[in-house]
């Protein structure tokens, strides 16, 4: 009787520890490659904010199409700016945050009829963008004249 307790409580232990094995090598896999962008961005980030020697620095988001490129909001020059840079540090653009006006990207949002949308800042063709995105479309918006410069449908599985 003594043996068999022994058996069940190694059988139990032995599985356990490869549950958690399966566990810990699973959630590796899948959370390695977001830590890595992860770090990197903050890495570029901080490089970043020393560089324009800004005062305040908020990273808003990372924007890939055919580079990709950063976008942070920033304090410095006693005034907020949007900027865009990539990964060797280049400024790309700089907008005031005051050129961002909400009101006219929702107005533009519904005129082309979208729907349970979200926006986010990009880039296209040498240009900031306002990026318009649903679960169906991504629309691209030339930042300054909110003309559409890029429509995407995506393929709905």
């Amino acid at each position: 009787m003594k043996n068999r307790l022994i058996s069940v409580g190694t059988t139990l232990f032995l599985t356990l520890l490869f549950a958690l094995s399966v566990l810990f090598f699973s959630a590796n896999t899948f959370l390695g490659p977001y830590l890595k962008t992860y770090s990197e961005e903050q890495k570029i980030t901080r490089q970043m904010m020393k560089l324009v020697e800004a005062e305040e620095f908020q990273f808003l988001n990372r924007y890939q199409l055919n580079e990709t490129v950063y976008v942070a909001q920033v304090r410095y020059q006693g005034k907020e700016w949007i900027i865009w840079y990539d990964r060797e540090l280049n400024l790309l653009a700089q907008r005031e945050l005051s050129s961002f006006k909400e009101e006219e990207v929702q107005k533009a949002a519904k005129e082309l009829g979208l729907t349970d949308w979200t926006f986010s800042l990009g880039w296209f063709h040498e240009q900031p963008a306002i990026v318009l995105e649903n679960s169906q479309t991504e629309i691209l918006l030339d930042y300054d004249s909110l003309e559409v410069v890029l429509t995407y449908r995506k393929k709905v599985v």
